[in-house]
């Protein structure tokens, strides 16, 4: 997507390239052209703390999320088949499926335990690591950010419907809690 002003935002997608040019998983890979002016490599990835704290998630909002488990754990089989169904209606996020079934197959088997962490953690350390690296894996392979962005909005919506149906307590102060808890996910935190 084409960000006004920002040069290198019109070629459909910033991920990484190895030195020989070509899309790279490997760590060795370097940041490809179009984002290289998008990045500061001298900036650090601020402390879990410190991202907490910029947006406000707090223990009420943690709490929150976990409150949310019992009604998320059963619906998280749906909630992955409806992500994926949404990801593939669109002919962009289809070119990035290469393996097709396999790969879809494996990132569907990654995802379902994504989301019972959310709600279920015991270490927050460890599940701020894996976050980190989940998140390091889809810059590697070139995501585009608003996939994430749309996938979570679905879920959100789900679990909203999901929580509206249950009469569940102050359901949309929780909602807005996982979001919170989301948006450090995906800015990669690490205690």
């Amino acid at each position: 997507m084409a960000v006004a002003g920002v040069p290198g935002t019109n070629r459909g997608g910033c991920g990484l390239e190895s030195p020989e040019g070509n899309r790279a998983t490997a760590p060795a890979a370097v940041l490809s052209p179009e984002c290289e002016e998008l990045y500061n490599p001298g900036m650090q990835e601020p402390p879990l703390r410190e991202l907490r704290s910029s947006i406000g998630f707090d223990d009420r909002d943690a709490a929150n999320v976990r409150s949310l488990g019992g009604l998320a754990t059963p619906a998280i089989p749906a909630l992955v088949d409806r992500f994926y169904q949404q990801l593939m209606q669109q002919e962009r996020t289809r070119a990035i499926f290469t393996g097709r079934e396999r790969q879809i197959q494996r990132l569907r088997d990654a995802l379902t335990p994504w989301l019972r962490e959310v709600f279920h953690r015991v270490d927050e350390k460890t599940y701020h690591e894996k976050r980190r690296r989940i998140a390091s894996a889809h810059v590697r392979a070139g995501v585009p950010q608003y996939c994430l962005v749309a996938g979570m909005e679905l879920i959100y919506q789900e679990l909203d419907r999901r929580a509206r149906d249950a009469g569940i307590p102050d359901a949309a102060e929780k909602l807005q809690s996982l979001r919170a808890q989301t948006a450090c996910d995906r800015a990669g935190g690490h205690a």
